[in-house]
């Protein structure tokens, strides 16, 4: 049932010029999908639609997520990292290989990457880690239980390989541990191993 209140009042908090933004950017990129396919074939429609129909899923994905308690959404952050986790094996082992990498899977003849949603489940566990008020960010162990979560689905993906979308995760984990006010010489520090592992893995 909706609560009209509830919805309300989550109007009257959202940011606008941020929801305008995304809304616009979704609206381009389903422009550039339909241009691209329509250079490539004179039959755009199927690409057209299936760019259309994840962008349906992500909005109803959007209105669940911001109508729910996020402390719930905290609690669950675990199990779902630990889904996705399990899904980049299961991409190792049975995963659809193309041009020599394995990075989709398919279920009912419906492919899409794990990979992708690793990094919303990884984010979703540093929020939850680096924000209990029991974590002191000024100690070592709170900063390397963020290396340790990143660490994980950075390294799965990489073996995919998908060397792009493995990096990504690590200048989100900085901008985290920034935010969470972590301390200058741990960030630093990580700053140096990260980029040691960059020069080894390029």
């Amino acid at each position: 049932m909706i609560n009209v209140e509830r919805e309300m009042e989550i109007a009257r908090r959202m940011n606008w010029l941020g929801m305008i933004s995304a809304v616009l950017l979704a609206v381009i990129g389903v422009l550039f999908v339909y241009s691209a396919s329509r250079i490539v074939t004179d039959q755009p429609v199927e690409r057209y639609y299936r760019q259309l129909m994840w962008l349906g899923i992500g909005a109803v994905a959007f209105r669940y997520v911001v109508l729910r308690d996020y402390r719930r959404i905290s609690r669950d952050a675990w199990w779902v990292y630990g889904i996705l986790v399990f899904m980049l094996v299961l991409v190792l082992l049975v995963g659809t290989e193309i041009n020599g990498a394995r990075r989709w899977l398919n279920f009912f003849g419906v492919g899409f990457q794990p990979s992708e949603f690793a990094k919303l489940a990884t984010i979703l566990l540093l929020a939850r880690h680096l924000s209990r008020p029991d974590v002191d960010v000024d100690r070592w162990w709170p900063a390397i239980k963020v290396l340790l979560i990143v660490a994980v689905p950075a390294l799965l993906v990489l073996l995919e390989p998908a060397a792009g979308t493995s990096m990504v995760l690590a200048p989100v984990a900085f901008a985290m541990m920034l935010a969470a006010r972590v301390r200058r010489r741990i960030l630093l520090t990580f700053v140096a191993i990260g980029l040691a592992f960059l020069t080894t893995v390029v």
